[in-house]
């Protein structure tokens, strides 16, 4: 079994209101971008590598695709002010909002994804986790999360695996070559923008975010990826909470699984359906064009208190143009008033 370290909370937070409305993704209208989309290299090449021979290739292409991920589900659960971010063509069929790193909270987001870098390069992260705790105060009492699951070639062949909450193997992923990567990529992120603008109930005003990584057991004791501190609580997700399986993503060095769990998912079953049904019309799902082979999974992970905390400045910044105030305790962003 293998020990479950924690690096945590890297806190994004700010008080949510109700006049923030925005379309943080979309797709083109002309496009199979909902199903299997072709993916446009030249376009895929400005995010993404342009084609995946080497582990460090690998690297680059799941640190970059988590960065869009995450950005996108700040921005559809209207976690962060969207002056943090920007339209970015992701493929020629998707385009997402992603942090904007000419921002102070986005170069923040941006300098604490290479501390995720170094940690995958070193196949030290075992899980990258967007968590939302119920208020700034209360970190510890969770209410969303979103899980993004890597495996690696110590692992066994490096499939990315969707599990069940025992840990059985659904379903795993082989490569298949750049073409599938994009359309898996494609896949996901729009079953992210159903999932969090059409599926999910609003979360509750006062939702602060923090990402929380977790590590493989052949990570030195005491390592903390950079920007990443101690953290010494393990957030408690709430029992009222449901999950659902959102997609995975493979190539020859590392596979990765990607999954949600909510208190604003009324039923889990029918937001499968949902999903199936909106963003792969045609039940043509890429998860499911597998040929069902299953490799072991890892056994049910429990969290130690080897836990660590992001602090992203060292001092206060005022944006005056949306009045938000950022503290030195780790990420927080208040919002002070509305205009």
């Amino acid at each position: 079994m293998e020990a479950k370290r924690d690096v945590g909370v890297h806190s994004l937070a700010h008080a949510r209101t109700e006049k923030e409305n925005m379309a943080p993704f979309t797709s083109k209208s002309n496009t199979t971008a909902v199903g299997k989309p072709t993916v446009d290299r030249n376009i895929w090449a400005s995010t993404f590598p342009s084609d995946i021979r080497s582990v460090s290739e690998s690297t680059v292409f799941f640190t970059r695709c988590a960065y869009v991920a995450f950005s996108h589900i700040l921005a559809s659960r209207r976690l962060l002010p969207k002056n943090a971010f920007k339209q970015r063509n992701i493929d020629g069929n998707v385009r997402a909002y992603i942090m904007d790193t000419a921002t102070v909270l986005g170069a923040r987001m941006a300098q604490k994804f290479r501390g995720v870098t170094e940690a995958i390069e070193q196949q030290y992260l075992r899980e990258l986790i967007l968590v939302v705790s119920s208020t700034i105060e209360n970190v510890t009492d969770v209410i969303e999360m979103y899980t993004w699951r890597m495996r690696y070639e110590f692992d066994g062949e490096p499939q990315a695996e969707l599990l069940q909450a025992d840990g059985t193997v659904m379903v795993a992923l082989t490569f298949r070559g750049i073409q599938y990567l994009g359309k898996q990529t494609a896949e996901l992120l729009n079953t992210l923008r159903t999932l969090c603008r059409e599926l999910l109930k609003p979360l509750p005003l006062g939702a602060s975010p923090f990402i929380r990584i977790t590590y493989t057991d052949r990570t030195p004791k005491g390592y903390q990826a950079p920007g990443f501190y101690r953290f010494p609580d393990d957030p408690i997700l709430r029992p009222d909470a449901q999950q659902v399986p959102l997609g995975l993503l493979q190539t020859k060095y590392h596979g990765v699984s990607v999954g949600v769990q909510s208190i604003c998912i009324d039923n889990a079953c029918t937001v499968k359906c949902c999903l199936k049904r909106k963003v792969t019309p045609n039940g043509d799902s890429l998860d499911e064009s597998l040929d069902g082979e299953a490799g072991a999974g890892d056994d049910a992970q429990h969290p130690s208190n080897n836990d660590t905390i992001v602090r992203i400045s060292g001092t206060s910044v005022q944006q005056t143009d949306c009045e938000l105030v950022v503290h030195d305790v780790c990420f927080d962003v208040i919002k002070t008033a509305d205009k």
